[in-house]
């Protein structure tokens, strides 16, 4: 994985429609590109359009192959570190981020939607590694 984290920064909050806060997220002073190992698209690209200067875009990936190959076990560890360092840089800017509000760690995790979707096994309750996706 070519990107470092202690490289990536985040923007103020920038205000859009109906009080929604946009936070823009770079790395190196650039437009963060996270380059994506090759994988199975085993579901879906998902676009929506949220108004005519904005779209967002997201894709399900599967990572069914992580304990096999190194690399989709790399991009999937740096995915699960980058979402903590969004939570952690969420939590030290709650003021700004949320309103004014002051939030614990702990609440900061619970009003963020997370990408990483681990799969639980329902009889033993851990990691079901049948199944990785994102």
């Amino acid at each position: 994985m070519i990107i470092d984290l202690s490289k990536i920064t985040f923007a103020e909050p920038i205000e859009k429609e109906k009080g929604l806060k946009y936070i823009e997220i770079k790395h190196k002073g650039e437009e963060l590109i996270i380059p994506a190992p090759f994988t199975c698209l085993e579901y879906t690209m998902h676009h929506l359009k949220i108004n005519e200067e904005l779209s967002k875009f997201t894709i399900d990936l599967s990572f069914k192959d992580r304990y096999n190959n190194t690399t989709i076990e790399d991009f999937h560890d740096f995915m699960k570190h980058f979402e903590k360092q969004i939570t952690s840089t969420a939590h030290k800017n709650c003021n700004k981020w949320f309103s004014g509000e002051s939030l614990s760690l702990k609440r900061v995790k619970e009003r963020f939607s997370s990408f990483m979707r681990i799969p639980i096994n329902r009889e033993t309750e851990e990691e079901d590694k049948d199944i990785i996706d994102l």
